[in-house]
């Protein structure tokens, strides 16, 4: 069982580094600044096993330089889904829906750099503001639950 996992983990090694990287960055986090939660730690972890993904992917499959279009209503869609739970994380990690809100709101931002670096390509800011007005609009869904029907995400 070992071996399998030593073989899984030398053909992975790019998933295996960003996961490694993001938990020793969690850790230090936590270690650094002891308001953090051990969930807000667990969304680090998260975030860095999907980066090693998208840059697993990018590395196996450099041919596919040329993207299908995607539908902007499946798109915006998808990253409003991804704004409720990420939204959601960060809120029930920060107990403030502002601070989640505006952590949110900069996610794209913030991170853009690691995405240039994975796909070796500019992001344009009409991407950057695409990307953070879905996850807001994503977040509003749980803002507007937690308002007008109290009780119910709790």
């Amino acid at each position: 069982m070992d071996e399998i996992t030593v073989i899984v983990g030398l053909i992975l090694w790019r998933l295996v580094v960003a996961t490694l990287a993001s938990v020793i960055g969690a850790l230090a986090l936590a270690m650094a600044i002891p308001a953090i939660s051990p969930l807000l730690g667990f969304a680090i972890v998260i975030l860095g096993v999907v980066l090693g993904i998208v840059w697993q992917s990018k590395a196996t499959f450099p041919s596919a330089s040329v993207e299908p279009p995607i539908s902007g209503l499946v798109a915006f869609l998808g990253l409003a889904f991804i704004g409720v739970v990420w939204g959601g994380l960060l809120e029930l990690a920060t107990g403030s829906s502002v601070a989640a809100a505006a952590l949110l709101a900069a996610t794209p931002t913030l991170f853009s750099p690691a995405v240039v670096l994975i796909t070796k390509r500019a992001l344009p800011v009409r991407q950057l503001t695409f990307a953070t007005i879905a996850f807001t609009a994503g977040f509003a869904i749980i803002y507007a639950i937690h308002r007008f029907a109290p009780g119910a995400g709790a």
